[in-house]
């Protein structure tokens, strides 16, 4: 049975994403032990698909409760049964079954994690795939309208993306600035990145971001990427 079809084990949790379209990755795992979060802060994941930022930041940081959104009905009920498997059911949060821009949440967040979608016009063979993956299914301007909204003021919003893509202006637009970058290259001297942000209504002198690497160039995982998962990660290197 192919790794991709059995649940994903962390040291302390584990997570089954084996129905989900968009299993566990690299991007995924940074995120949710890059973000910060006050404790004791109200904190939804969006774009959840199996829910492993939300629980990774829930863990590192003993939240109360963490929300969720995720549009696929087999990935939310994925995120749904690990949640409340990983933590106590009054932990466990609402797993919300819409698109972002239907959701209206009785609370504002502190805190926003978020793998969002990011294909541009090429379509994928997988529908499921395509529609968590694809900008159609969530614009920038939908994605920054909605955590302007519910979110407080000193809400930070953590996202990873594809160094390709630049969504700075945009969150602008909406008051929020990047207080954290950094751009992850995946073996040193390659070109193959993602860059991790949050975002804060500040306005912050943080121009360009803050480069590493996860692998060196024999392949042996960077220090920095050590210090960052190795927590977590019941062995490396995991890259996918």
């Amino acid at each position: 049975m192919s790794s991709k079809n059995r649940p994903f084990h962390f040291r302390t949790f584990s997570i089954d994403h084996c129905g989900c379209a968009q299993k566990i990755g690299t991007d995924a795992v940074l995120l949710g032990c890059w973000a910060t979060s006050e404790i004791g802060a109200k904190a939804i994941d969006l774009c959840a698909g199996c829910g492993v930022i939300g629980l990774l930041v829930q863990h590192r940081f003993s939240l109360d409760r963490m929300d969720y959104i995720e549009v696929s009905s087999d990935c939310a009920a994925l995120c749904k049964k690990n949640a409340s498997h990983s933590l106590s059911s009054k932990n466990a949060g609402e797993v919300f079954v819409q698109r972002i821009q239907e959701v209206i949440p009785k609370e504002r967040y502190q805190t926003i994690v978020c793998n969002p979608p990011y294909f541009h016009g090429t379509l994928n063979a997988n529908e499921d795939k395509r529609t968590a993956r694809h900008l159609s299914s969530l614009s920038w301007n939908d994605l920054w309208e909605w955590c302007a909204r519910f979110s407080t003021p000193d809400a930070v919003v953590h996202l990873v993306v594809p160094d390709s893509i630049d969504c700075r202006e945009i969150a602008a637009l909406f008051g929020f600035y990047p207080v954290r970058w950094d751009r992850v290259v995946t073996k040193e001297g390659g070109n193959k990145t993602r860059e991790l942000i949050a975002f804060q209504r500040v306005e912050s002198p943080i121009k360009e971001p803050s480069e590493w690497f996860l692998f060196d160039s024999k392949g042996t995982p960077s220090a920095r990427y050590e210090e960052l998962v190795g927590a977590f990660m019941t062995h490396l290197p995991f890259q996918t």
